[in-house]
């Protein structure tokens, strides 16, 4: 290689830094979009840069939705959700033990409480499991990730990377999503792709909306309220 070509590589390389967190950047404002315009909106503009300029890291094939592609990640899902599932809720009860107690997320409750009028109960199912999923997965384990994890080790990535997605749950639920989240990171890395990670989140939101439509009582088991 030429003087010139290597000289070209080098600044190349010394942008890219700077490229990731420019898309960081990008992907917040789709992000606000999301959660404070429209939620098809904000999804849409996260979609379209995720298209257009794709996280350092990461491919964008479809192969992962072969049968034979995604097993393996949900055969790790299901051990971990039932692991994850005890973890919190000894996290709640020690919450609840030491006067903070912690109240469920809105949206569960209104769900569990039948609350959601008829128009707007399958708008939210789609928000809740399609959507949201696909909008913080693209965020955080896609454009978040890939701008930390040009300066940090990988362990330091997921552990920024899950105690700001926790945060974003909330303050009394951060501890448990940020567990949760050490899942969809670890997925994301080891396929270097989205989709197992989204795959994974929408699954455990709908997994968890059904629970919570079917039987409202286990909410109140689950926070003991």
């Amino acid at each position: 290689m030429s003087a010139d070509g290597e000289q070209a590589n080098a600044f190349a390389a010394s942008l890219a830094p700077v490229r990731n967190w420019l898309l960081l950047i990008g992907a917040v404002v789709g992000f606000t979009v999301f959660f404070t315009v429209d939620p098809y909106v904000g999804a849409a503009l996260l979609l379209l840069l995720l298209f257009a300029q794709r996280p350092a890291g990461i491919e964008l094939q479809f192969a992962f939705w072969r049968p034979g592609r995604w097993w393996p990640a949900f055969a790790l899902y299901v051990p971990f959700v039932l692991v994850w599932v005890a973890l919190a809720t000894g996290y709640l009860r020690v919450a609840e033990a030491i006067g903070q107690p912690v109240a469920p997320q809105q949206a569960l409750l209104q769900l569990a409480n039948g609350e959601i009028s008829p128009e707007f109960f399958w708008p939210m199912i789609v928000m809740v499991v399609v959507l949201a999923p696909i909008a913080e997965e693209i965020l955080f384990r896609g454009y978040l990730f890939s701008a930390l994890s040009a300066s940090l080790s990988m362990w330091a990535t997921q552990l920024v990377t899950a105690t700001l997605f926790g945060l974003v749950h909330g303050l009394g639920h951060a501890i448990p999503i940020g567990v949760l989240s050490l899942l969809f990171g670890y997925l994301r890395q080891r396929y270097r792709s989205l989709w197992p990670s989204i795959m994974a989140h929408m699954v455990h939101n709908g997994l968890t909306v059904t629970l919570i439509v079917t039987w409202p009582g286990l909410l109140d088991l689950f926070y003991n309220l």
